[in-house]
This record gives structure tokens, C-alpha cells and sequence, in this order.
């Protein structure tokens, strides 16, 4: 029997995947199923803002569900997707398999340590939601110790704050953990000497920003060292154990919180 409608499935729900079923909603002879491990869209850019208890989860995650209310050809299917069978057509998932005449790929990106197994192990990226809600409960956490703690040693690596990439996401995040600790934080720490606090940008190139002018790139060092950040440039990571920080040229850092 001839088929009615084009079965096609799209892997990822960020907004790639949903913009790609989007253009297909509605239209006839096709029929999209769409699959996430999340049932919902994530907003990657404000990640940063969930990481500083800027915004709540809620503000940057929409339900893919309610993008296609009003399209009854597109189905969400929740699942992690373990395989492909690119002969028999068909995507594997820890829920079953999902047949299909033409497939899209859209799974965004992860964070790249460069090759180094230690960094990767020990350090904190910022790519889902719960990566974020990880460093913030990180960053909070040092704060709380800190305050309690009497060896001065100590107290110095727990306010020891180091982002690594001086990209948008990383120079954000180094901005926002200044507001968040300098500003928002400040007044509920009555016993914290915040002259202690040490924020680091790191960034191996010579300029950060590196896809904007360069004059945009000098204003941008210029402002987050007002805020109290310390920028370093051509500075690249080495290593890093989950406590001490390695440099090239040999230089180490020991710090509890580590944040590509």
C-alpha cells in the first residue's frame, strides 16, 4: 500500500530542530516527529544568567509541546537516541526505535576541552541547563564556606573564580559572577572580606572577542576590569585536577571553581 505521508524525524529540540519542524507544521504529505532528551527548548545564550541566579530556569526553557499545538502532523517523542540504522532507516532510542524516510540532525554542540581528559573531568561547562544550575550552586556554595572559613589560605582559593574562553559566553559569565558577588551578594556576607575575591578570564589569544572589532574587543577588557575581573590574555590551561590549575609555562592556580 502506497504511503500516505513522508515520515521525517528530527534529533534535537533546540532551536535549529524546532525551527526546521516549524517550516514543515501544517504542510501536507508530511508528518515530523520530533525527539529530545528534554521536553523542553533551551535558550543557550542566557545560560550565564541561570549560572549567577540572574534568571530562573523557567525564564530561558519553553515546552516544545506548545510550539506545535496547532499542528497535528508534528509529534514530540521524549528520548535519549542511542543509534542509527542508516540501512533500515531507523533512529534508536532508549524508548524504541523510530522509523523514517529522511532524517535531521540537530543536536547543537558540547564543549570542547581541547583533549584534555583532566579539564574535562574536573571542570565545569556550561552547555544544558543542569550545567549551569551546577556552577551557580558551585558558586554559592564557595560563598557559604568562605564565610565560615578561618585558615586564610583557604578562604583565598574558596573566592577563587576562573573562566576559561573569552568568547560571549565567557566573558558574560565572568561579568555576571562580578555582579552577582560584588553587588548581589555583597550586603548578606557580613563576615567575608571581598577585597579576597579573585575573578579570572582567561583567554588564549591576544585580544578577547575575537570575532568583533577590535576595538570592541579592548572596550570589553577594559569594562570587566572595572567590574573587578582580572583579564589575562595568550594565557592558556594546561591542566587542571579539580583543585589546582596548571598554566602553560608553569604557573598554578588553586582554585575549587573552574568554568569553561
Amino acid at each position: 500500500m502506497e504511503k500516505k505521508h513522508a515520515e521525517i524525524v528530527i534529533v534535537g529540540a533546540g532551536i535549529g530542530g524546532v525551527r526546521a519542524a516549524q517550516e514543515l507544521a501544517g504542510k501536507k504529505g508530511v508528518h515530523v516527529t520530533l525527539i529530545d532528551r528534554n521536553n523542553y527548548q533551551l535558550f543557550p545564550p542566557l545560560l550565564y544568567q541561570v549560572s549567577t541566579a540572574t534568571l530562573a530556569t523557567g525564564e530561558i526553557a519553553y515546552p516544545v509541546r506548545d510550539f506545535f499545538r496547532h499542528a497535528d502532523n508534528v509529534d514530540f517523542r521524549l528520548g535519549d537516541v542511542t543509534g542509527f540504522d542508516t540501512e533500515k532507516k531507523i533512529v534508536q532510542t532508549n524508548h524504541g526505535d523510530v522509523a523514517y524516510d529522511e532524517l535531521v540532525i540537530a543536536t547543537g554542540s558540547t564543549t570542547n576541552f581541547f583533549g584534555n581528559a583532566n579539564v574535562a573531568k574536573h571542570a565545569f561547562p556550561m552547555k544544558t541547563m543542569q550545567e549551569a544550575l551546577a556552577i551557580r550552586n558551585q558558586l554559592i556554595s564557595c560563598l557559604e564556606l568562605a564565610d565560615q572559613e578561618k585558615d586564610p589560605a583557604r578562604r583565598k582559593e574558596l573566592l577563587t573564580f576562573v573562566c576559561v574562553g573569552g568568547g560571549p559566553t565567557g566573558v558574560e559569565e565572568a561579568g555576571a559572577i562580578s555582579e552577582l558577588i560584588y553587588k548581589s551578594m555583597r550586603s548578606g556576607y557580613h563576615h567575608l572580606d571581598f577585597s579576597e575575591v579573585d575573578i579570572k578570564l582567561l583567554e588564549g589569544s591576544p585580544r578577547l572577542l575575537a570575532m568583533m572589532p577590535e576595538r570592541l574587543s579592548a572596550e570589553t577588557a577594559d569594562l570587566l576590569r572595572k567590574k573587578k575581573v582580572d583579564v589575562r590574555l595568550e594565557t592558556m590551561v594546561t591542566d587542571y585536577d579539580g583543585h589546582t590549575l596548571t598554566l602553560k609555562g608553569g604557573e598554578t592556580l588553586k582554585i575549587p571553581v573552574f568554568s569553561c
